[in-house]
């Protein structure tokens, strides 16, 4: 019988950068993937000392070499472009896939545009599932989880160390409704970047949330959207209380008050984690019941399981597809240009070193619009502009 061979290629640090630690994509799925086929390769997509280019070229050598199955892949910019999958399609016969996070909220700017490359996307919003099927796009619902190792059942309230804990970044306004929990005399434990406590390793973040009487999750987005995080997954299956913030499908993962407890307002935050915390019986039925939940349903080798089986490689279509590109009409090229001068002429400013960060977010947001799927080809502005993500 032949072995199934995969290539897991994901970004192996957050942002691409070591100091933020390994990313969720790789400590959930590459651990479980390599655990069903014993034959994974891995490829760091996202490296911050190597130019896209390079990385393209590196990423297709070794594809061409191991000959894979099935390449698994979780794209986070434009690290890879659309003229390798086209290439890696033409030369093997492998299965493409995308796991797309933030679908949410950049399904028309990311996944809509780079799916037509992938033999299936994977998602975890219901609504992008629909706007994929109707782009005829081949795609995989399935959802955020905890990571195998992270399972750890839940302790009493007596025996946690921290009251309250959030992990996370301080942006996204959470830094506000902390500082007034902080006002109204809680006491709560902060960790990540933004915040006086120093960011944890990955391999701490059970411990911690273990050790928490409750644990808080904020489910805002960017552009103002409420998703659904991997972190109740992660809360819940770490054993402690997760009080969450709304999001449109959460109640479709846990029951409200039962598994999980969740909050609209801030006052409703502030009133809940006090019953809670007053009532240290309740509190460990519903983090018991939530942590049973996802130990049944929501552990990474359940969800990898689940999306292999949903893959038809039998059926699968060989995509012979063109990509056709579009010549810089003047204007828009001027545009390029003069993002480019301007973006070059702040970095020499050093008050102004951080605007690079925001005309590469210009340029993007123009090309996407004007170019499509091009923002994601080898002639992208983004890319040439640049040269790393």
């Amino acid at each position: 019988m032949k072995k199934i061979k995969i290539i897991c290629a994901l970004p192996k640090f957050s942002f691409g950068m070591q100091s933020r630690d390994y990313s969720t994509e790789y400590q959930s799925f590459y651990p479980e993937i390599k655990k069903k086929f014993k034959n994974t390769l891995f490829f760091n997509t996202l490296d911050k000392d190597i130019s896209i280019e390079n990385m393209n070229r590196k990423f297709l050598d070794v594809c061409l070499k191991f000959k894979p199955d099935y390449i698994f892949m979780s794209l986070a910019n434009y690290e890879i472009y659309i003229e390798t999958l086209v290439l890696i399609k033409k030369n093997l016969k492998t299965v493409l896939l995308n796991w797309c996070s933030d679908d949410s909220w950049r399904f028309k700017e990311h996944s809509k545009l780079y799916g037509r490359f992938f033999d299936y996307s994977i998602t975890t919003d219901k609504n992008a599932y629909f706007k994929y099927k109707q782009n005829k796009i081949d795609a995989i619902l399935s959802n955020w989880g905890c990571p195998n190792k992270w399972l750890n059942k839940t302790k009493n309230s007596s025996k946690c160390k921290y009251d309250i804990t959030f992990i996370g970044s301080s942006y996204m306004g959470r830094d506000k409704i902390v500082n007034k929990l902080f006002k109204d005399g809680f006491k709560i434990n902060c960790f990540g970047f933004g915040w006086k406590n120093k960011p944890v390793k990955s391999h701490r973040f059970s411990k911690i949330l273990n050790n928490s009487k409750i644990c808080i999750n904020f489910s805002r987005s960017r552009k103002n959207v409420f998703q659904t995080k991997a972190r109740i997954f992660e809360i819940t299956g770490s054993g402690s209380l997760c009080i969450t913030e709304k999001s449109k499908d959460t109640n479709k993962f846990f029951q409200n008050n039962k598994e999980l407890v969740i909050f609209n307002n801030y006052n409703e935050l502030k009133n809940k984690i006090s019953y809670y915390i007053k009532n240290p019986k309740l509190r460990d039925k519903i983090a018991l019941r939530g942590y049973e939940r996802c130990k049944k349903n929501y552990l990474y080798s359940k969800i990898i399981k689940q999306v292999f089986d949903k893959i038809d490689q039998k059926k699968r279509k060989i995509k012979n597809i063109e990509i056709k590109y579009k010549n810089y009409q003047s204007l828009f090229y001027l545009i390029f240009l003069l993002i480019k001068f301007l973006s070059y002429f702040f970095t020499l400013v050093p008050i102004l070193k951080n605007s690079q960060k925001i005309f590469r977010r210009i340029s993007f947001e123009l090309e996407w619009r004007i170019r499509s799927e091009l923002v994601y080809s080898k002639k992208g502005w983004s890319s040439k502009l640049y040269g790393n993500i």
